[in-house]
């Protein structure tokens, strides 16, 4: 075939001479390559994935398939940064500085955790590519993380004593349980918060989590102490009650979502208020003009193990 047809670009772009020249290139091409087609490559060019494609698939194939707060971090990593920055980039020709730019900006704006997460959600990205073939690299290797510090502060007596009196009088009596529950198993919030009530056996003084909900990906079977045990059993009787009164059935989970027929995702606004409601709060400077006080942030509680009532939150 011959180059005629063949548009090499608009013309306040180029000049005559380079583009003459390649010109040249374009039939020097097609005359010792017989399999060559400027246009078949233009096709496949224009025809090739963008980082929107990739952030469709990557959401239905592979995001949908892990826990819902995963989903909704992944979500957010795309919705609020990934695509803004990179939504029309052809998968293929997303280098290190794209993703390094996008790492250091949310970095300065948003801070180094979020920023740490966007750079996770596209190392999984792009290593699925690979995968797929769309393409032949991942461009978030060799981007240098932030450092993150955890920040622990154990409660003492007092403040103890005092998220206990918070807890009684919590108006959402089904989330102040959350707590409780978070504190005598030592257990992951995602694990409390998806509990079913026939993962208990009361009798048996054992709670066993599905491979859905366990970090390690299997089924885990763990001893619950009395307490763990005393307190299911009375959430249990009164979800009966609940429900009895309402003339409904028993939702299948401990902790049934206040609208729908899932389990509760988040308790930050019960926590924020109980912190709160019990004086337990970090001050924590925001911007250089504003500071805030902000509640702890609740972590575990190895009662079952250590057998002490110690709070501890972070």
């Amino acid at each position: 075939m011959s180059a005629s047809g063949y548009t090499i670009g608009p013309a306040p772009d180029w000049k005559a001479s380079v583009a003459r020249n390649r010109a040249k290139d374009i039939k020097a091409r097609i005359r010792s390559e017989a399999d060559y087609d400027p246009l078949a490559e233009i096709e496949t060019e224009r025809d090739a994935p963008t980082v929107e494609d990739l952030a469709k698939r990557f959401l239905k194939e592979h995001a949908a398939k892990k826990r819902q707060s995963t989903q909704e971090q992944y979500q957010r990593s795309i919705d609020h940064y990934i695509l803004p920055a990179l939504k029309h980039r052809k998968v293929a020709e997303v280098d290190y500085a794209d993703v390094d730019a996008l790492h250091r900006k949310v970095t300065e704006e948003k801070g180094p955790y979020a920023a740490n997460r966007v750079l996770a959600c596209m190392s999984k990205m792009f290593t699925l590519a690979i995968r797929w073939r769309w393409c032949d690299h991942n461009p978030v290797k060799g981007v240098k993380r932030n450092a993150e510090e955890k920040r622990r502060r154990y409660l003492d007596g007092d403040e103890l004593a005092r998220l206990t009196d918070a807890l009684n009088k919590h108006p959402d009596q089904e989330a102040a349980n959350i707590i409780p529950l978070l504190l005598l198993t030592g257990a992951r919030r995602g694990e409390v918060l998806s509990a079913r009530w026939n993962q208990f056996d009361l009798k048996a003084q054992t709670w066993t989590k599905p491979s859905s909900e366990t970090k390690q990906k299997r089924e885990h079977v763990t001893a619950i102490a009395a307490p763990v045990c005393q307190l299911v059993a009375e959430m249990l009787a009164a979800a009966k009650r609940k429900a009895n009164k309402k003339g409904r059935a028993l939702s299948p989970f401990v902790f049934p979502a206040r609208v729908g027929t899932g389990h509760r995702i988040e308790i930050k606004k019960d926590w924020a208020e109980l912190c709160r409601a019990a004086g337990i709060v970090t001050v924590e400077k925001k911007t250089d003009r504003q500071a805030f006080g902000a509640p702890a942030r609740f972590a575990t509680y190895p009662c079952e193990h250590s057998r002490q009532r110690r709070g501890r939150c972070r």
